[in-house]
């Protein structure tokens, strides 16, 4: 009956809102909590926010700032402020578990999906202005009086992944899809491990960090200067799911000088193809 609302700033400012809903004759939408901190020295480009995979429950942000680092902030405010807005000065718990440069430029978006097995970690990707995407797994801990760790428990970067910035990157379990400036739309596949990669960046035991691998070739988007996308779902469906022995099939949007949509479907070979797109009215 309540959801979290997150946005960020140009300034490097965060701002989230606990908003409940009334559900009567009519709905309603009312504000419950708020709170605002700083989480970027630099332009703040990026927000997720997902649970954390703690005890607690509490809502987190992932920030992707403009030199390059990504920030894990945590929310507690926003469930602990019985009913009144409240700043996060008036809180007593640290808003920053983490803060770890990925890229050698701003990163653009970040994408969470849960790591299998691992119910404390998370995997996160992110697009980078560097032409790379980045692959961190992040482990949760929490202790006593609501306090949480975070640690990067290994990452790597895609280099080139595109020609250009990279500006979206989206999970369509067991798939990532990627936007780049470049008007491409590329599909990885996900490799739990593997072998050494020489000349590439990374923290700590880049040996057992998930790798990428493209499954099909890219889709040249008909927007122009695209800059994001959206998915129906962050899952395809399986040939059981579906009902049919096409296989599972994802819906997306793509925004940028004109809007796209079109669907990707996966195949009985476990890759991706290319559905029908459709261009929109260009803006």
């Amino acid at each position: 009956d309540s959801l979290v609302l997150m946005a960020t700033t140009s300034s490097g400012l965060l701002y989230g809102w606990r908003l409940h809903i009334i559900a009567s004759a009519e709905v309603h939408i009312v504000p419950t909590s708020s709170v605002s901190v700083r989480v970027a020295s630099t332009a703040a480009l990026a927000v997720r926010g997902v649970m954390a995979p703690v005890a607690q429950e509490v809502s987190c942000a992932l920030v992707g700032s403009a030199d390059g680092t990504v920030s894990v902030n945590g929310l507690f405010p926003l469930h602990a402020c019985g009913g009144h807005p409240m700043t996060l000065t008036d809180a007593t718990v640290d808003c920053m578990w983490l803060s770890v440069h990925l890229h050698e430029a701003g990163v653009n978006d970040l994408a969470v999906s849960p790591c299998r097995d691992r119910a404390e970690q998370m995997l996160v990707a992110s697009a980078g202005d560097d032409q790379c995407i980045g692959l961190a797994v992040l482990e949760f801990a929490s202790g006593a009086d609501r306090h949480v760790t975070v640690r990067v428990v290994m990452s790597r970067l895609v280099m080139g992944a595109h020609g250009s910035s990279v500006r979206s990157v989206r999970w369509a379990s067991p798939f990532l899809l990627s936007l780049g400036l470049d008007r491409r739309l590329r599909v990885w596949g996900l490799d739990e491990c593997n072998h050494s990669e020489p000349d590439t960046p990374s923290h700590e035991s880049e040996q057992k960090c998930p790798s990428l691998r493209e499954v099909v070739a890219p889709h040249v988007s008909g927007c122009t200067e695209p800059v994001s996308m959206s998915l129906a779902a962050q899952i395809f469906a399986t040939e059981e799911d579906s009902g049919t022995s096409a296989g599972g099939h994802c819906a997306l949007l793509i925004a940028g000088r004109g809007l796209e949509l079109m669907a990707c479907r996966r195949t009985s070979t476990a890759t991706c193809e290319r559905g029908v797109s459709e261009q929109g009215a260009r803006s």
